[in-house]
């Protein structure tokens, strides 16, 4: 397969993080600060002291502002993994679904979560070994009074999509598809959740999990009641994920007849075959294709031919925009 101007990149993660520890006695630890500069991923804040005890400590006085360059230059030209091209409006209507998702932290309590957005510069300089320079970002400012240690990971996670590739183009598509009229009766989230069954991007630090043979099993697309109780601490399938950021959405096995029915190829990391061929975002066209707003055909066919199999073993799933199915 050839080069694209997502291969080789590297992970650029900005943000500064800052939270508090509820100790068993009610009282707070002083805060725990963290700054990352051209860092991979969150994984200096993922393995660090809140986070011990397997990410079941309560956090409160939680602040975070999370950069995402806007210029595309810096994905293409600089070859840093952390450019969104989510239209304001875009990434408006995906955080106000995560507040949604992410309001509780318990049956009884909110976490008071609120995301916000402004444009900004942000200092690049490739870890300091060139001269830096300001350049165009967005600043992802994020509060919230209480939420687990887990519940804090997995929205600072699902933050990252809007910026780390490939799944930051799978979201932009996820966009593109609906503003073209299919499948809208899925919130952004839910769809993000359906078109992973293609594009299988599983790691430590992302919200699906690995599945050995995506023939056998489903990222189900469950409507944002279902997610928002999946991370509620007191909920049973709260206890489910392991308190792993990667079990975030929920995996379902195929009936042997809907596998009968419904006969899917075995798509592997990336969504290619196999054999690793005929990944979903394999030429810079189809790439440049989705940053203009538009959507490839043969990804609507494949698509639609996951949505068909999923509806086949739920059809009563329950979507956020029923409406959507009439109109």
């Amino acid at each position: 397969m050839p080069n694209t101007i997502l291969t080789g990149t590297t992970l650029c993660c900005e943000a500064a993080i800052s939270v508090k520890v509820l100790k068993g006695d009610g009282s707070e630890s002083p805060s725990y600060n963290y700054e990352l500069h051209n860092k991979p991923c969150f994984g200096i804040y993922f393995n660090s002291a809140p986070n011990s005890n397997g990410r079941t400590k309560t956090l409160v006085d939680i602040k975070a502002d999370v950069y995402q360059y806007i210029d595309q230059d810096m994905l293409v030209k600089n070859h840093e993994n952390n450019y969104c091209s989510l239209a304001p409006d875009q990434l408006h209507k995906y955080h106000r679904e995560l507040e949604f998702v992410f309001a509780k932290y318990s049956s009884k309590e909110d976490t008071g979560v609120k995301l916000s957005v402004e444009e900004t510069t942000r200092l690049y300089d490739q870890d300091r070994c060139k001269d830096g320079v300001l350049c165009p970002a967005i600043k992802i400012h994020v509060e919230a009074k209480k939420m687990s240690a887990y519940q804090f990971l997995c929205l600072l996670t699902l933050i990252r999509c809007s910026s780390e590739y490939p799944n930051a183009l799978l979201l932009k598509e996820c966009f593109n598809l609906q503003e073209k009229g299919y499948f809208r009766e899925f919130s952004i989230m839910s769809l993000f959740a359906l078109l992973q069954n293609r594009l299988q991007y599983s790691y430590d630090q992302g919200p699906i999990q690995w599945v050995e043979d995506s023939r056998h099993y489903f990222y189900k697309p469950s409507c944002l009641e279902f997610l928002q109780k999946r991370i509620m601490c007191n909920s049973a399938a709260y206890v489910d994920t392991n308190y792993k950021v990667q079990n975030f959405y929920e995996v379902v096995e195929r009936g042997p007849r809907n596998k009968s029915k419904f006969v899917l190829p075995k798509y592997t990391m990336g969504g290619g075959d196999a054999t690793g061929k005929g990944k979903l975002f394999d030429t810079n066209a189809i790439i440049t294709t989705i940053f203009d707003g538009d959507v490839p055909e043969d990804h609507v066919e494949c698509f639609k031919n996951i949505l068909a199999a999923i509806k086949g073993q739920f059809p009563k799933l329950k979507v956020d925009y029923p409406q959507e199915l009439k109109s």
